[in-house]
C-alpha cells in the first residue's frame, strides 16, 4: 500500500513545543471615545495573543480598568491624581474562530478630546506546534509622573519556552519613551519592538524576548525606561506549553 504525502497531518500536542515567534502586530486608538476596540487578525488554533491597553484622561477625570472576557491580566498600572493614566497587559490562548472578533475593555477613559488616548496594541504569537497552556508570572506594573522604577523579570519561577513583554508608555505633546530597555546582565536581549504611531501626544512601545526551550532561565531581565512626562511602565513573562 503506497501512502501520500500528507495524508496523515501532525496531531496538535504530538511534538512539545519549543520555540515561540511574534508572527503580527496591530494596533488602534481613539480620542473621540471612552473605548476602541482591536479587531484579532487572522490566527491559529494554539496562537498567543498578548495586549496591551492604555488609557489617558483629562485633570478631573480618571481612567478606568474592566476586566476582559475571556483574557487573563497580566498587570495593571493606574496613576490615580491628575495627569490620570491607566495601561495593563493581558493575553489568551487562541483558537481560529477568534479571528475578525473585536475586543473591547481593559483600560478605558471617562474623556475624550485631544491628550485623551485609548489605545490597544496587540501581538500574536505562535509556537512551533499550537500552545495549550499558559502562565504569567513576575509581573510588575507601575504609572508615574516621573521615571518609573527599573523592574526585574524573574525567570525562574517558569520553565521555557517563555515569553518576556515589557510595555513603556508616555503622555504629553512632544514626549517621547527615547530610553527603553530590556536587558540580561546589563547587555540589550530585545527580539524587537513595536511603536504606537496614532497620536503626536502620546509614545507607546510593545518590546518583547522569548527564551526558547534550552535557554537559561537563571538570569531575570530588567526592563526600564527613562524620564518621561507622565509614564507607565509594564512587565512579565508568559511561560507557554
Amino acid at each position: 500500500m503506497s501512502f501520500i504525502p500528507g495524508m496523515f497531518p501532525r496531531v496538535a500536542g504530538a511534538r512539545r513545543l519549543t520555540a515561540l515567534s511574534v508572527v503580527n502586530q496591530t494596533q488602534v486608538g481613539t480620542q473621540a471615545a471612552f473605548d476602541v476596540g482591536i479587531t484579532i487578525p487572522t490566527v491559529q488554533d494554539g496562537d498567543l495573543l498578548v495586549l496591551l491597553t492604555y488609557a489617558g484622561d483629562g485633570v478631573n477625570q480618571l481612567a478606568a480598568f474592566a476586566a476582559i472576557t475571556g483574557w487573563t491580566t497580566v498587570v495593571t498600572a493606574e496613576y490615580p491624581t491628575i495627569k490620570r493614566t491607566a495601561s495593563s497587559l493581558h493575553f489568551k490562548i487562541a483558537t481560529a474562530a477568534d479571528s475578525g472578533t473585536v475586543v473591547t475593555g481593559g483600560c478605558t477613559g471617562n474623556d475624550t478630546g485631544a491628550g485623551r488616548s485609548k489605545v490597544k496594541m496587540l501581538l500574536v504569537v505562535r509556537g512551533d506546534v499550537p500552545i495549550t497552556s499558559a502562565v504569567a508570572g513576575s509581573a510588575t506594573g507601575e504609572a508615574s509622573l516621573g521615571n518609573p522604577a527599573a523592574q526585574t523579570v524573574t525567570l525562574s519561577g517558569g520553565a521555557a519556552p517563555l515569553f518576556v513583554v515589557g510595555g513603556y508608555a508616555t503622555a504629553g505633546l512632544g514626549q517621547t519613551v527615547a530610553t527603553r530597555t530590556c536587558t540580561v546582565s546589563g547587555v540589550g536581549a530585545k527580539d524587537s519592538e513595536y511603536q504606537e504611531a496614532l497620536f503626536s501626544d502620546l509614545d507607546i512601545w510593545l518590546a518583547w524576548k522569548s527564551f526558547n526551550a534550552g535557554s537559561s532561565l537563571a538570569t531575570p531581565v530588567v526592563v526600564d525606561m527613562g524620564t518621561a512626562g507622565s509614564s507607565n511602565l509594564l512587565s512579565g513573562y508568559i511561560a507557554c506549553t
